[in-house]
């Protein structure tokens, strides 16, 4: 009988041992998978319907045994299928799930940003922003005759382009009365005619003449660089002097029987003086 009753304290010990081993290894894949939280809330909230089940499932475990004299016989507790209980999940944790998702988005979209950055400041800036004090590359802006940076700095056609506390523009010590007209005709690609007034626009043309910026290499001798946008053939084309054209050439030009070719000269003898004169 005493055997007995040891047997039995040793079975009941080890399944307290294998119970808390079985909620540890639980514990360790929550922590693991970052369920502990989904865990306590469930205890929170289930914990009167789980317990009292949990006590039947613990007592449905323990068979009662018939001693036998001599005989000992150890019957292993029945153990459970691990089942994972699916709950789903509070707005708390669903909010805080969409903020980490939310913030890796913009953390990964400042990442690319940044490498863009970097790359882009490994090539040569091209174009200008329509603020002038902030140098950036954007589609709507215009450099062919308009700002463009140098190794000099930024310069607009053949001379150093600078602005002053005013936002007056100065050209070799010229100084240009900034506007917003003026700032639309020099910067922008496509102009907003509401703008520039005709001021704006005499500014721009003394500009444009004075710098070449609308010459090949800005020289007051190469040729002019005509294209077929928008800011050329509306804007910069009708500022432009007009070219003197050339006279067309007038006249029939010598007859065909006076023109140099390769054929014998006929020679003919003229008897009579008269009939010569005609000729002639």
């Amino acid at each position: 009988m005493a055997g007995s009753t040891d047997i039995l304290e040793r079975e009941k010990i080890a399944r307290a041992i294998e119970k808390t081993s079985e909620s540890i290894r639980k514990k360790h894949r929550a922590l693991k998978t970052g369920r502990i939280e989904d865990d306590i809330a469930v205890k929170r909230h289930l914990g009167p319907i789980i317990e009292p089940l949990q006590r039947i499932v613990d007592n449905s475990s323990t068979r009662a045994i018939k001693d036998e004299p001599g005989v000992a016989v150890k019957v292993p507790p029945k153990r459970e299928p691990d089942v994972e209980l699916v709950v789903p999940l509070t707005p708390n944790r669903e909010k805080k799930k969409k903020n980490v998702i939310r913030s890796s988005v913009k953390k990964k979209r400042a990442n690319d940003s940044s490498d863009r950055e970097s790359n882009e400041s490994k090539q040569p800036r091209t174009e200008l922003s329509d603020a002038p004090d902030a140098p950036t590359i954007t589609s709507t802006q215009h450099t062919v005759y308009g700002v463009y940076l140098d190794s000099d700095g930024m310069k607009f056609g053949s001379l150093r382009f600078e602005i002053d506390n005013n936002d007056n523009i100065l050209l070799d010590n010229v100084r240009y009365k900034g506007t917003p007209g003026l700032y639309e005709l020099i910067f922008k690609r496509h102009p907003d005619e509401d703008v520039f007034t005709d001021n704006d626009l005499q500014k721009y043309r003394s500009m444009l003449l004075v710098t070449n910026a609308y010459r090949r290499n800005h020289s007051a001798r190469g040729q002019v660089k005509s294209n077929r946008g928008y800011k050329y053939k509306y804007i910069i084309a009708p500022l432009l002097p007009s070219e003197p054209t050339k006279k067309k050439k007038s006249g029939q030009g010598l007859p065909r029987t006076m023109t140099l070719n390769d054929n014998a000269i006929d020679y003919v003898h003229w008897d009579d003086p008269n009939e010569l004169v005609d000729r002639l």
